[in-house]
């Protein structure tokens, strides 16, 4: 994540998203950016350019307009560097720093449009841990090293950028290795964060001798103060840190030796769902915590001692699964439902999200319904119309289950470790099923099946029906166990095929059934379904599928989604054979809790996800070799920008090269993302300009197609710079006494200004002291009783010039002493007295005109009786009452309460009082009702 101002910067794996946080309980999206195939892993900004580190390289967005961010620079790597976890991009001055699982780089980003790597420290040798996060100081950069072992800390000297040199390393941290680290510049200190185990504190006076100051943590996890934290923030004397599952810790580093924490933000208590936990951002005043796949929280830090988690915003996180409907795409994607126009198979469009969801996937089982497997609730929903779903029932005391519909009867498993049960119900009416058949797998427990402790042992995984047969995948070693199920109220276990094996997936086409043993495809003859005879093997195992994963059909064909896409031919379907493989995405299936599909064919179209990243379309058919056609290029010119806009055959990205010159484009801007309708606005020019230009689009299979040279010419500037008067203002009249003062005048575009006290020609003028900027200022001495009048005149670079006149006056003396009462216009309600104006207040107080006690519970409003407060906010009481007519102002009004009765004066009690507007019924106002005369604040 990244922070300007009121703008926040995301990445949801390869979508770079941007909020406006201006009202931080309610963060609206701007825009955003695809990456396409490479991940988001770091975001950093600074001035109008936000870097990002992905998987392919670092680009360089110019964000001056945030509703419209284009790339404008990059610098690729040879090869992607594949991560979704926990990598790094800091800009500091001209240089860029990054981390990517095998090494450091250093970039010089001078020029925004030509980033150039100046050197690398590559990870040494002898070690399956990742690079992960780091921290700069001076001409030294700390490197944390995690995921592996061994994993060290590094320090490294960059002051010749060319040729980073290590100074010294720290050996292995904890389990996981280092999480990460971060520098105390003004006490030289070094914070390394041991992952989810152990903060350390060293004192870097001596950079080749780290010597350790203290320690907060352990390595005993139930004894363990700090064992969610991940990744950390270093400000003044405290640390914030993201917490796993919770949200954020904030650790009091004032002295090292004895580091504490100080207090918690608990953000998964107030928005469960904001699990993980990865960045951590602050600005002054709110912390700022990615959630990894569960979207972004923000939490209110101006009382450290009581933070406050204010909001959580999802983002698609991990697909878990998906299918497609009408030209609908419906995906479960973590703590999102989403719907996705797929008409357009190169164009795919979100639609909306119909509601919040928890893990799980979708199971399609009639043409109109899904259910929704999740670890909270089985949930019915209505996909007749994907563009308006709705819930249909929530079959709460389901979770954990999933199941096959065979005509009017659902067959499913139940797992989650504390039931592990076959269930049978009656779906005649999907919205109503009634359970008719339990049989509990975990041996000598009895329905309703339910265990205290957890059994992974007897797990159901997977099931599939033929007739009156259920075959079910239990545990990891115990194979197939099969039922006969005619009747659902004695469901009967009459064999087990495959004991020792784990069967995450099986499938039944005809009279045979796949299953798959996370090595082989094993075929089986079922025409006796009780006894199924092993026909044949298709070892998959190099292509690691992953586990609970749905076996398809596809024409002739089963598929299976692993490291690669296979193609298992069935023609024969005793004797399948692996025909062929595809490498659709670059991680292959994904490692998620869905068990769900993970592709779905839609005629010639192939739909498939790898998770972290992205959802694919792939197009059954010969391998385009054809560039994109461009075509109806078009360009609308402004003073200071220019929108080029063009159409492609097919999706394709869109860049353009300009410049001043022929042949020579200096610049460039480029959108990622995929479309057939380009529109790129580039701005920053010059008026009165000729600018010469191409423009590229790249599909996505690597065709490139280039236009010929173009041109266009920008609009002269004819406008004369606004001047927006700043201070004093427009007719403003100063206090008395005041002898000297600040002009200011604001204008919209930078201008050189003079000012006069008459009308003049510019160049007759008297100079601002600021040439060439926006904001210009001149000190002015000032008397008493005196109007001003002053004429400014100001010309922009290119000869327009705007005017303004400016007035103001400065009063006379305020009158201290009333020695002569004349100085006095009205005398009411006042009495003067020793050279003294004193205004005359009631002596007697004045009391309330209406009280009313209110409370939630009915039979306690009341107009009568005492009044109350407090007791867990039950009660709150109202008071009417009228101000005096005493003249003049009035400043300030005391209510005094007297109390009668305080039960628990033990406790501290806090009153609130609230400006109500309008009046109140006091005999009949209540807490949650308003009659028409009552409006309240």
């Amino acid at each position: 994540m990244a922070i300007k101002g009121d703008t926040l910067f995301i990445n949801t794996g390869p979508l770079l998203e941007i909020y406006d946080v201006t009202d931080r309980e309610n963060p609206v999206k701007i825009s955003e950016l695809s990456f396409g195939d490479n991940n988001i892993g770091g975001l950093d900004v600074k001035d109008n350019y936000l870097y990002v580190l992905h998987e392919g390289g670092i680009s360089i967005v110019d964000v001056s307009n945030v509703s419209n961010p284009i790339v404008i620079g990059w610098n690729y790597f040879e090869e992607p560097r594949y991560f979704h976890l926990g990598f790094q991009a800091t800009v500091k001055g001209d240089y860029l720093y990054v981390v990517v699982p095998d090494r450091f780089v250093i970039y010089d980003v001078s020029n925004p449009y030509n980033p150039i790597e100046l050197g690398h420290f590559s990870q040494p040798s002898g070690t399956n841990a990742k690079f992960r996060r780091f921290d700069i100081s001076g001409n030294y950069a700390f490197i944390a090293e995690c995921y592996g072992v061994p994993a060290h800390l590094y320090i490294v000297n960059i002051s010749d950028p060319s040729n980073p040199m290590e100074v010294t390393r720290i050996p292995q941290g904890g389990r996981n290795g280092w999480g990460d680290v971060a520098i105390d510049e003004e006490r030289n200190i070094m914070f390394a964060l041991e992952y989810r185990e152990v903060l350390h504190a060293y004192d870097i006076t001596n950079i080749s001798n780290p010597v350790e100051l203290g320690t907060l943590g352990s390595y005993i996890p139930e004894e363990n103060p700090i064992q969610p934290v991940d990744s950390m923030l270093l400000d003044g004397n405290f640390i914030y840190a993201s917490a796993y599952y919770y949200g954020a810790y904030i650790i009091d580093v004032s002295d090292p030796s004895n580091m504490s924490i100080y207090s918690k933000a608990c953000v998964n208590c107030e928005f469960p769902k904001a699990g993980y936990v990865e960045d951590i951002i602050k600005d002054e005043k709110y912390l700022y915590i990615a959630h990894e796949c569960g979207g972004f929280s923000i939490t209110n830090a101006s009382d450290l001692k009581n933070p406050d988690p204010i909001t959580w915003v999802p983002t698609h996180g991990r697909f878990d699964s998906l299918i497609v409907k009408d030209n609908y795409l419906l995906t479960v994607a973590e703590d999102e439902f989403l719907v996705i126009d797929v008409s357009d198979p190169e164009e795919p469009e979100f639609v909306y999200k119909p509601f919040i969801w928890g893990r799980g996937e979708i199971q399609p089982v009639r043409d109109n319904y899904a259910f929704l497997p999740s670890w909270s609730m089985w949930r019915l929903i209505d996909i007749s119309d994907p563009a308006n779903i709705k819930v249909v029932k929530d079959y709460e005391e389901y979770h954990y289950t999933e199941g096959v519909l065979r005509n009017n009867r659902m067959y499913a498993i139940q797992g989650g470790q504390f039931w592990n049960r076959f269930l049978i119900f009656d779906a005649t009416d999907l919205a109503n099923m009634t359970l008719i058949g339990e049989y509990c797998l975990i041996p000598g427990v009895s329905p309703p099946c339910h265990v205290d402790e957890p059994d992974a042992e007897y797990l159901p995984y997977s099931i599939d029906v033929k007739g009156d047969y259920a075959y079910i995948g239990v545990g990891t070693e115990h194979g197939i166990w099969i039922f006969n199920v005619s009747d659902p109220s004695n469901i009967e276990k009459v064999g087990e095929i495959l004991d020792g094996s784990y069967i995450p997936a099986i499938t039944i086409y005809g009279n045979y059934m796949y299953a798959f043993d996370c090595h082989d495809l094993i075929a089986f003859d079922i025409s006796d379904p009780a006894n199924p005879v092993e026909t044949d093997r298709v070892d998959i195992g190099i292509y690691h599928p992953p586990g609970p994963h749905p076996i398809q059909k596809w024409k002739n064909y089963l598929v299976i989604y692993g490291e690669e896409l296979m193609l298992i031919n069935i023609s024969d379907p005793a004797h399948p054979f692996l025909e062929k493989t595809y490498k659709i995405t670059r991680e292959g299936a994904p490692q998620t809790s869905g068990n769900g599909p993970f592709v779905w064919f839609e005629g010639d179209y192939l739909y498939a996800m790898d998770g972290w990243r992205s959802i694919y379309v792939f197009k059954y058919g010969e391998e385009d070799t054809t560039p994109p056609e461009i075509k109806n290029l078009g360009v609308e010119v402004d003073i200071f920008s220019a929108t080029i806009t063009w159409q492609t055959d097919k999706a394709a990205d869109s860049l353009i090269k300009y410049g001043t010159e022929p042949g020579n484009y200096t610049k460039n801007a480029y959108i990622p993302t995929k479309t057939k309708n380009h529109s790129m606005t580039l701005e920053g020019l010059e008026p009165n300009t000729t600018y010469y230009f191409v423009v590229q689009s790249t599909d996505w299979n690597g065709n490139k197609n280039e236009t010929t040279e173009l041109s266009f010419t920008t609009k002269p500037d004819i406008y004369p710079p606004v001047i927006t008067i700043i201070n004093p203002k427009e007719g403003e009249r100063i206090i008395g006494g005041t002898t000297e003062i600040t002009v200011k005048i604001e204008t919209d575009e930078i201008a050189y200004c003079q000012y006069g006290e008459s009308d003049f020609n510019y160049g007759e003028g008297i100079d601002f002291p600021q040439q060439g900027t926006t904001l210009h200022s001149f000190n002015l001495s000032v008397s008493d009783g005196k109007s001003y009048t002053f004429y400014y005149k100001c010309k922009d670079k290119y000869g327009n010039i705007g005017n303004a006149v400016h007035h103001f006056s400065v009063a006379s003396e305020w009158w201290d002493y009333f020695d002569d009462e004349t100085k006095v216009e009205s005398k009411d309600s006042i009495e003067i007295s020793n050279g003294s104006v004193k205004i005359k207040f009631p002596d007697n107080k004045f009391y309330p005109t209406k009280d009313a006690r209110i409370s939630p519970f009915s039979g306690r409003n009341t107009g009568t009786a005492d009044l109350a407060v407090g007791d867990s906010d039950q009660y709150r009481t109202l008071i009417e009452f009228s101000l005096p007519n005493i003249g003049g102002e009035i400043g300030t009004v005391k209510l005094h309460l007297y109390a009668y009765k305080t039960q628990n004066p033990s406790y501290n009690h806090t009153i609130y009082v609230h400006l109500l507007k309008g009046s109140f019924d006091e005999y009949h106002v209540n807490w949650t009702y308003r009659n028409e005369t009552e409006k309240w604040q």
